[in-house]
């Protein structure tokens, strides 16, 4: 014990000097969800001025980063590959400047990209629990690209944070493998929930309808996924195969709906890579053998994921076209956010015994002034998940099954789940592009 304990405590160095350990021209991993090491990059952020064009890789960070600034160009360089979903003004202006930048991948492929150096990761910055008796500190509530990262970096800093919860699966490393620790005690970021209104809940039984009891689920980001988890709640022995595990899987656990006990891969453990929500839900995963957390390149393979029968994926979209287009990522030429595990869960789920891939979408937006079901994607968007790979696409007026539909069966399926003020507009839009009334 004395051996790890005294490299522990000869490695402890304050969060400022951590920042300036980092050499000129590197690239750098964080950390994503809600283990991002903050009081280390708030330490980078205000020492910007003494680092040299150092590049911040990222998937969906826990709290605001601080990085976008104009002062920022030649010191620092934000370069997200899901994210930042909470900082679209801030990482907007970023991009203009040159303080931001946006790597395009798929989630499952973020540890390929660094293993093979098509990334490369000079320096890892990660966040982990206080070690154990013997030296070992777990990754908290993030196991996605950590392991890879470390493995590449030849300089590996953490954050040692003791409100982190100690979490199950692939999750310890130990003292020896890190260089450098910053002990900081922090609250791990919890994520609002976003309010849920009545379309969207309409949205949500819709989905519903179409999972079965037993199924495993993958679930999205924002309002809808949630929208058609609390819809799940009488549902019987459904399972988690999923990127995230969020909040209202924990209660879907807490209401007996959700038990893992049909999963036909890892039955009885709910898997995923990333945990976010609230304390609650952060309370009730520290060491609980019904939650694991595994490498992203694991969760997200379309391959894995299709190991588990009635696979059922659950994501939400910005916009669809009439030809089953799903832009997920941007508004026009804004970037709002990467593809995430999206197309790999939509996958997976197709090649899965039973599988089924949802979309889900409100059928407007600026208060009911736009149709988010459109003739074309607007230019700039783009494309997420390509129409031949769509199935099921679900608004407050109902259900579309894309699969073996033809352009025009797809038009006409796709204006019938539109908002009625938008219907006729979509169709002589149609009918003037392509000469024939998709309705008929």
């Amino acid at each position: 014990m004395e051996d790890w304990l005294s490299y522990y405590e000869s490695r402890c160095i304050t969060a400022d000097e951590a920042a300036l350990l980092i050499p000129p021209h590197s690239h750098v991993s964080l950390s994503d969800g809600s283990s991002d090491p903050r009081a280390i990059t708030r330490a980078c952020e205000r020492n910007y001025e003494k680092l040299f064009d150092v590049s911040f890789m990222q998937g969906p960070p826990g709290k605001e980063i601080g990085m976008f600034g104009p002062e920022m160009v030649g010191h620092l360089r934000y370069t997200p590959f899901v994210g930042p979903v909470q900082n679209h003004r801030g990482y907007w202006e970023g991009q203009h400047c040159g303080a931001a930048d946006y790597l395009p991948t798929y989630y499952s492929a973020i540890e390929r990209l660094i293993e093979r150096g098509q990334y490369p990761v000079d320096v890892a910055l990660i966040s982990v629990t206080p070690p154990d008796e013997r030296g070992y500190c777990t990754f908290g509530v993030s196991c996605s690209y950590q392991r890879t990262a470390i493995s590449a970096a030849s300089l590996v800093i953490a954050q040692v944070n003791d409100q982190l919860p100690r979490v199950h699966g692939e999750m310890s490393v130990h003292v020896r493998e890190i260089d450098y620790f910053v002990v900081a005690s922090e609250p791990v970021p919890e994520i609002p929930e976003p309010p849920i209104g009545d379309a969207e809940r309409k949205i949500g039984e819709y989905c519903a309808s179409l999972i079965e009891d037993g199924s495993t689920i993958q679930a999205g980001i924002g309002k809808l996924p949630n929208a058609v988890l609390e819809a799940l709640v009488d549902k019987k022995d459904l399972g988690v195969h999923s990127e995230l595990f969020n909040t209202h899987m924990m209660t879907l656990a807490q209401a007996g709906a959700l038990t893992a006990s049909k999963k036909t891969l890892h039955p009885g453990v709910n898997v995923a890579a990333v945990i976010q929500g609230t304390k609650e839900l952060y309370d009730w995963v520290d060491d609980n053998p019904a939650v694991a957390l595994m490498p992203v390149g694991y969760v997200n393979d379309p391959y894995v994921i299709a190991k588990n029968d009635k696979m059922v994926s659950i994501n939400s979209c910005i916009e669809v076209d009439l030809f089953g287009q799903v832009c997920a990522e941007s508004f026009g030429y804004k970037q709002a956010t990467g593809a995430g595990g999206q197309v790999d869960f939509v996958r997976g789920a197709t090649l899965s015994k039973g599988g089924k891939s949802i979309i889900a979408i409100n059928s407007t937006a600026a208060h009911g002034t736009v149709s988010k079901i459109s003739c074309f994607l607007t230019p700039g968007s783009v494309v997420t998940t390509p129409r031949d790979e769509v199935q099921y696409i679900v608004t407050e007026y109902g259900i579309a099954d894309l699969r073996g539909k033809t352009n025009r069966e797809r038009a006409k399926a796709l204006i019938s789940i539109a908002h009625p003020d938008f219907r006729d507009e979509l169709c002589r839009e149609y009918q003037e592009h392509f000469g024939v009334n998709p309705l008929k």
